[in-house]
């Protein structure tokens, strides 16, 4: 079932999981204000949902290599621009 052009769909930001430089809080969990409510030192205790080590996800990852890759996001950034002057409808 495809949207129609002219829908309109509110969207409302649940949380955010943030990766940490602190080895005991590596990551932490935002809500919608942006405000620290939880931290862990792995991911699944903050998460909705269940994870396991059968999923494809890309975890367990070792140390050196999520650092690896919070600097390529860093460079992947620099290549975005910003939004342009046209009104757009999400």
């Amino acid at each position: 079932l495809a949207p129609r052009p002219d829908e309109i769909f509110e969207c409302r930001l649940l949380f955010v999981i943030q990766v940490a430089e602190q080895e005991d809080e590596r990551y932490l969990k935002l809500d919608s204000q942006g405000e620290v409510v939880s931290w862990s030192e792995t991911l699944a205790p903050l998460l909705p949902f269940a994870v396991s080590a059968d999923d494809d996800a890309p975890w367990p990852m070792e140390d050196d290599d999520w650092d690896d890759d919070l600097e390529d996001l860093d460079d992947a950034d620099d290549d975005l621009e910003g939004p342009d002057d046209t009104d757009t409808i999400h």
